[in-house]
């Protein structure tokens, strides 16, 4: 079943009547988003099946046993899967998190491509430096293309804070340095 994704900013509305391109990359933009919905659902459906085996496994082999000797029990027998669910659930939403912003640099790389491609601007992406992809793209947009700055933003301040989350992530293995 198709979704309605509501973007703050409509890829579409680039020289609408001039660059037929911005409705396919509107378009994979909407397919791609709607992709990343559907794979946490599946993700958290599938580790809420594995944690309520894990529950019915212990109440099953616990059963009939005092309230210590079941935590001893659980303790001693259960503690592996226990904590191998727990790695489950933070690989999954890790993985899921580098994903989503691979997947928004990979699009704002092909959205600045093809405007460097279609239209002769005379400074290029590989003219702009900058050590971050978001940033680079961010000004091909702002600066060389001239988007309105206003109009997107919104949209843009929010990625680039959670880029902080992502890179912890990707780069420290989820855990914060003290000075962080």
């Amino acid at each position: 079943m198709a979704q309605e994704t509501n973007f703050l900013f409509d890829f579409s509305k680039i020289h609408i009547h001039e660059w037929d391109e911005a409705y396919y990359l509107d378009f994979e933009a909407s397919i791609g988003m709607q992709a990343f919905r559907t794979l946490l659902k599946n993700q958290e459906s599938t580790l809420s099946v594995v944690q309520n085996e894990l529950k019915e496994a212990v109440a099953t082999e616990t059963k009939g046993m005092s309230e210590e000797e079941s935590a001893a029990y659980e303790s001693q027998i259960f503690h592996h899967e226990e904590m191998t669910v727990l790695e489950l659930k933070k690989q999954q939403r890790y993985g899921l998190c580098v994903a989503l912003f691979s997947f928004s640099e990979g699009l704002l790389k092909k959205i600045c491509s093809r405007i460097e491609d279609t239209f002769q601007f005379r400074i290029k992406i590989d003219d702009l430096s900058n050590n971050e992809d978001l940033m680079l793209y961010w000004n091909y947009l702002i600066k060389v293309f001239e988007i309105d700055k206003a109009t997107v933003e919104p949209v843009f301040t929010p990625i680039k804070q959670q880029k902080i989350v992502r890179n912890v992530i990707a780069h420290q293995g989820g855990r914060l340095r003290q000075d962080q």
